[in-house]
């Protein structure tokens, strides 16, 4: 990792001067003065000029119709991500290409910072058959008309392959299917403490499992124990070999703590010597439903969070596995994590049609203010969908301006549009901004300013 390179993004980021929109352009075009160079930026398109050519260009930008290739492609790109991301939050009718089931409540596990407060819950609420069957149909038939493929995730704040119904859903799911002629892709999460029967089923019916565990064992038993304090990191072992065996692309997904944010690199080691990872998506821990339980970061580890991240994502390289953040994507345009936005129906015990992805159940949908509308109605697509989706694409004003807004999940899913919050500025924002920025800057030094010289301007397409 380039220290120099990320401390330089963290300090220009705190004190507001990295990558600031050209007041004179009236599109979101980027410009950051960066070893004696001018960078420009807008989604998509990075360019690196001297001095002399930067002038030209600022001047080029300006007019609508600009003579030089480089200001039309910027121009052109910044448009279209402009147009993109509007076309996401615009939301006329829903049109779900994603069936996304939190079958049950019930979870095996007693994890330190579980944010779906299960420990309260006395009892489980299980999604019943028909509401399944229902959603399935909704789904199957809108994919139908746009001839793709049916997405089907099996996710919540229950463990999925402990609910005895599972096989039973999935056959379900596949009738449902048939019956409009469409395939099925399908992914689902689980802990991994699950019988062999269980992973090996998973192994033979679905196509991309994602494994949650937090890290080598020590810090896995410790914030993800069983449900009697029992040890968990045998069992997710026991699973992964399973699924190795199996040729499944091994996808793990860590929740990183303050605690644990040192251990990022060991974790990433442990990950791919021990679990044969493949990929590996890093997130820090989320803020629990209630204000009382909190993630222990502040915008003051935000820095260090990324540092520790980008020495994990090398070690991984080296290895042969990736290292994901899902908080800003800079090959993807996109905002917060909001279902609605997404094309997903989330059906979650209870009946409930839910828009967050943070919510357990129907009462948590409701309370949170994210629920769309029950699956048992007869017109489940207009129930407060206009109004919801007013809401959650709002953004902070100081948004507007800021470098990252088109790769950005925002404070979400701890702070919402829904609660009145401003994100802008948080913990997540810092981030999410570090991230891209140290990205940006290290395109600049590993291709454009070594090629720079000879061109004095030059420009790379960032997919």
């Amino acid at each position: 990792m380039d220290e120099s390179v990320m401390e330089s993004v963290a300090i220009s980021i705190q004190k507001g001067f990295f990558f600031q929109q050209i007041q004179t352009c009236d599109l979101p075009i980027f410009m950051h003065e960066y070893k004696g160079h001018t960078l420009f930026y807008t989604p998509g398109l990075l360019i690196a000029a001297s001095p002399d050519q930067a002038s030209q260009l600022i001047f080029d930008l300006h007019n609508p119709n600009p003579r030089s290739v480089y200001a039309r492609q910027i121009r052109q790109k910044a448009e279209m991500a402009v147009s993109q991301f509007d076309l996401q939050h615009r939301i006329s009718t829903f049109t779900p290409y994603c069936l996304t089931l939190y079958t049950s409540t019930d979870c095996n596990l007693d994890c330190c910072y579980c944010y779906s407060g299960s420990k309260e819950h006395t009892s489980s609420v299980n999604l019943d058959l028909i509401a399944i069957r229902k959603g399935a149909g909704i789904v199957a038939e809108k994919c139908k008309k746009a001839s793709l493929p049916m997405s089907v995730v099996f996710h919540g704040g229950g463990e999925p392959l402990i609910d005895p119904r599972l096989p039973k859903i999935w056959n379900c799911i596949h009738e449902i299917a048939d019956i409009y002629n469409v395939k099925i892709s399908s992914y689902i999460a689980t802990n991994g403490v699950v019988s062999e029967k269980a992973a090996k089923w998973a192994a033979a019916h679905i196509d991309q499992i994602g494994l949650s565990c937090d890290g080598y064992p020590d810090i896995q038993n410790r914030q993800r124990s069983g449900r009697n304090g029992d040890q968990t990191s045998p069992m997710i072992e026991r699973t992964a070999r399973i699924l190795h065996d199996e040729k499944k692309k091994i996808i793990i997904r860590a929740t990183i703590t303050k605690e644990s944010c040192s251990q990022i690199p060991e974790i990433i080691r442990y990950f791919c010597d021990t679990l044969h990872a493949d990929e590996i998506h890093l997130e820090p821990v989320f803020d629990g439903l209630d204000s009382e339980r909190v993630n222990g970061f502040s915008i003051r580890d935000a820095e260090y969070f990324c540092s520790q991240f980008v020495k994990g994502n090398e070690l991984a390289a080296k290895k042969g596995a990736t290292v994901e953040f899902s908080g800003s994507r800079l090959n993807e345009i996109h905002g917060r994590y909001c279902q609605i936005f997404r094309h997903v129906l989330q059906i979650v015990p209870g009946g409930g049609i839910s828009t967050c992805f943070k919510t357990i159940d129907r009462n948590t949908a409701k309370n949170g203010g994210s629920l769309m509308g029950d699956i048992h109605d007869s017109d489940v697509n207009l129930l407060q969908l206009s109004e919801i989706s007013r809401k959650l694409s709002m953004d902070d004003p100081a948004c507007l301006y800021c470098f990252n807004r088109f790769h950005c999940s925002r404070g979400c899913p701890d702070i919402c549009p829904l609660a009145g919050s401003e994100d802008y500025g948080s913990f997540r924002c810092r981030i999410n901004k570090i991230m891209t920025g140290y990205s940006l800057l290290k395109f600049t030094d590993d291709f454009l300013l070594p090629m720079i010289s000879e061109h004095e301007i030059i420009g790379m397409e960032i997919h």
